[in-house]
């Protein structure tokens, strides 16, 4: 919690540098239609302080976060992909692949989406700052396409992350009341490691349920026979898989 408000008040320290700077001098705004405002990028040609200003805003506020960006989900992939051999998992279970191919996805289309929504921005805003014409549309569209950025990345975790997908149907009014099925595919003893033994050996057994099938009530599971594990120890000494 302490890293994120750090990183929060270092994000708006930035945001309120780089915006002050053409009020103070360093730099120039111009008016734009529909009462909005941007920097001026034209005034470049005739002042060396505008051009400063210009050249270090391209770098801090654009090569230098698709560097970062670009670093950062690399070493996002490689540790997700280093965990399993930490834990001393040489064969993943299909789910943690799936998380695996998940967390990939979504990292590659994050930082192409970035780069593909603000290069035509900064491009044609040094290509005008150096002193070359860029017709209007192609201006605006190119600030309507950057900055309409902000909405795409809770658009890409929503189609892309299941886990992101599922806690934001339970935000829903009409999915308050559905319950996600917990499946358990097996368990891992965790004393085994530490030289334990467990007093009996885990058998498995089958449940007839004689109240389940068409006749049956609403809420209950459809007729078939279901394993369940009578365990010896406390629950705290296994994990499972889940589903």
């Amino acid at each position: 919690t302490a890293n994120i408000s750090v990183a929060l008040i270092l994000i708006w320290v930035s945001a309120l540098f780089w915006s002050a700077g053409p009020v103070l001098g360093w730099g120039s705004y111009t008016d734009r239609m529909y009462g909005t405002c941007e920097i001026d990028w034209a005034e470049a040609n005739f002042s060396s302080i505008c051009k400063s200003y210009i050249i270090s805003i391209f770098f801090c506020c654009f090569f230098l976060p698709v560097s970062i960006m670009f670093f950062s989900y690399v070493s996002i992939i490689k540790m997700v992909k280093s965990s399993h051999t930490l834990a001393g998992a040489d064969d993943p279970t299909d789910r943690q692949r799936r998380l695996d191919r998940d967390v990939t996805r979504v990292s590659v289309v994050i930082c192409t989406a970035f780069i593909v929504a603000w290069s035509p921005y900064a491009v044609i805003s040094m290509w005008s700052a150096f002193g070359h014409s860029v017709p209007n549309l192609t201006s605006v569209l190119a600030s309507l396409f950057a900055k309409s950025a902000s909405f795409y990345n809770p658009i890409i975790y929503f189609g892309m992350n299941s886990k992101f997908r599922k806690d934001i149907l339970v935000l829903l009014p009409c999915a308050k009341e559905s319950k996600e099925p917990v499946k358990l595919k097996k368990f891992k003893n965790l004393r085994q490691k530490q030289g334990f033994t467990l007093q009996k050996p885990e058998k498995a057994h089958v449940l007839q349920v004689p109240d389940s099938g068409p006749m049956s009530l609403i809420n209950t599971p459809p007729l078939g026979n279901r394993n369940s594990f009578d365990l010896a120890c406390d629950n705290s000494d296994f994990e499972c898989v889940r589903l």
